[in-house]
C-alpha cells in the first residue's frame, strides 16, 4: 500500500501525521463541502490488541475503538448505529451479514460526502442503473449521469 501511495520509505509517524492533517483540512468549516471519514475498530471482548495499534488509530485516524460480544446479535446494531451517526444517517447497515460467531476483529470505514458540483447534474439525466452488491447480486437504483468534455 505504501508503494501505491508513494509513501514507501517514510516513517509511519510522518505518514500518519499527514493523514491526520489532510483529514482536518477536508473538514475545515470554511469550505462548502462535508466530508466525514469515520473509522472504527471493534474486537471480540477479551481479544488482546496491542495498545500501540489502538493509540495510533485513535490519534491519527480518529478511530472509535471498542470491545463487543460478537456472539450477541445486538453487536451488529451497535456498529450500524455508529455508521449511521457518523454519516448523517446515510449509511445504516454497514455490518449486516458480516459478523458471526468466529469474528475476532471488525474494522470499519464509512465516508459521507456532500458538496456543490462545479458542473451541476441535470435531474432529468438521472437514470435507473444496476448497483452491484456483494456476492454478485445487484439492484436497480437511480444514478446520476453526465457526458461532457472536462479539462
Amino acid at each position: 500500500m505504501q508503494r501505491v501511495l508513494g509513501s514507501a520509505g517514510l516513517a509511519a509517524e510522518i505518514v500518519n501525521g499527514a493523514n491526520r492533517d489532510f483529514d482536518r483540512s477536508l473538514n475545515d468549516r470554511g469550505t462548502n463541502l462535508i466530508l466525514n471519514a469515520a473509522n472504527a475498530i471493534w474486537c471480540r471482548t477479551g481479544t488482546p490488541i496491542k495498545p500501540e495499534f489502538i493509540s495510533c488509530n485513535q490519534q491519527f485516524f480518529g478511530a472509535t475503538v471498542g470491545a463487543l460480544d460478537f456472539g450477541d446479535p445486538h453487536s451488529v446494531g451497535v456498529i450500524n448505529a455508529w455508521a449511521s451517526a457518523k454519516t448523517h444517517w446515510r449509511i445504516t447497515a454497514i455490518a449486516d451479514g458480516l459478523i458471526d460467531s468466529l469474528t475476532e476483529l471488525f474494522l470499519a470505514n464509512a465516508v459521507c460526502f456532500k458538496g456543490k458540483w462545479e458542473d451541476r447534474f441535470e435531474v432529468k439525466d438521472t437514470k435507473e442503473r444496476p448497483f452491484h452488491l456483494r456476492v454478485g447480486r445487484h439492484k436497480k437504483l437511480p444514478m446520476m449521469e453526465q457526458s461532457c468534455r472536462f479539462s
